[in-house]
Parts: structure tokens; C-alpha cells; sequence
């Protein structure tokens, strides 16, 4: 109760934030900026052009140990990686305070490939190429989602056999991999 009151008066003094448009990019789409995605009480960023999220994936599989690299945008070269898109896929996301190669996001990749004969993408997020901020990453999550999904759709890649795997804000980023994959009505699953 206490928390609700604090929040409730500091709120009533709280500047309105004005409007700002809806990011839109080609290809991708638009974000909305309104309400509650940005608020006085959420105060993310609006998402940057997809050529500054600079998202890459490296790509692993049984038949090939060594990693694959390939950049998500502007040239989505999926269709260049040796995946059988009939397999399991599994999508693992990081932290984006963090990169991919962190020893958890390896054990897990080769775990996996060790009980599943599948598909390993990992997503590499930008922390060394640009300052991270909370506030910035925030805001880029729904274009990085937006962008897995592409990419999987594009692969042709059974989505009833896909596995989001995401940690701190890489869940999110995750989460909207799954809402924009359910939009494009290639699954119905969470």
C-alpha cells in the first residue's frame, strides 16, 4: 500500500511528455512511442534505425563447430547458413549489458547440440560497437525482435519447433521475437 501512495503523489506532479511520432523504418515497420511504451514512468528510449542496432547472429550445428557469422540488417543472408529448417532452432538471447560469447551462452549452445541434432542461432548485440544504455536498449528491443522473426521467417523455419531462450533483457527481446512471429501467423505459442 505504501508503494501505491509514494507512486500515486509522485505521479501527480509529473510533467506530461510530449507526443512523440511512431518510429518507422523500411522493411521492418513502425514502433509505437505512446503510451505506456514511453511515459513518465517508463522513460525508454525510441528504438534506433535497425543499422544501428547492429544485430548479428552466429549460427551453429552439428555439422558445423566452428561459427557462422552473418548480420541480421541491412542484408539478411540466412539463406546463406547450412540449417535444416525442418529441424529444432534454438534462438539464444543475452543480456545486452554483456556478448554472446559469455561462458553460460556457450555451455548452453553445446549442450544443446549434444542432446539435439538442431539449429543454434545466438544473438550477438551490439555492447562493444556502441555505449549501452538501459534506456536505449530498451527502446531497440522490439526492432531486434522484430528482426529475429524476419530472419526466421525468411528461412523458411518451422516456428512450431522454435525455441526463444532469453536472459535479462535478451527474455524481452525474446518475447517480442514470439509476439511478432505469432503477428505474421506463422505459430500460436508463447
Amino acid at each position: 500500500m505504501y508503494l501505491g501512495v509514494v507512486l500515486s503523489q509522485s505521479l501527480e506532479g509529473a510533467d506530461i511528455l510530449p507526443a512523440v511520432p511512431d518510429s518507422c523504418f523500411p522493411v521492418v515497420g513502425c514502433f509505437s512511442n505512446q503510451p505506456p511504451w514511453i511515459s513518465p514512468v517508463r522513460p525508454a528510449m525510441p528504438p534506433q534505425h535497425p543499422e544501428n542496432v547492429t544485430t548479428t547472429m552466429h549460427f551453429y550445428n552439428r555439422r558445423n563447430p566452428q561459427v557462422i557469422e552473418f548480420q541480421i540488417f541491412p542484408d539478411n543472408n540466412v539463406l546463406d547458413v547450412p540449417f535444416d529448417k525442418n529441424a529444432q532452432t534454438y534462438v539464444l538471447f543475452h543480456c545486452f549489458m554483456r556478448n554472446n560469447t559469455l561462458p553460460w551462452i556457450m555451455e548452453l549452445k553445446n549442450e544443446i547440440l549434444n542432446k539435439v541434432d538442431g539449429n543454434v542461432f545466438v544473438i550477438k548485440y551490439n555492447p562493444e560497437e556502441r555505449e549501452p544504455s538501459n534506456e536505449q536498449n530498451a527502446g531497440d528491443i522490439r526492432v531486434m525482435g522484430k528482426m529475429v522473426q524476419m530472419v526466421l521467417s525468411d528461412a523458411g523455419v518451422d516456428v512450431k519447433k522454435v525455441h526463444l531462450i532469453g536472459y535479462a533483457g535478451g527474455a524481452h527481446a525474446a518475447a517480442y521475437a514470439a509476439q511478432f512471429l505469432q503477428e505474421v501467423g506463422k505459430s500460436n505459442y508463447y
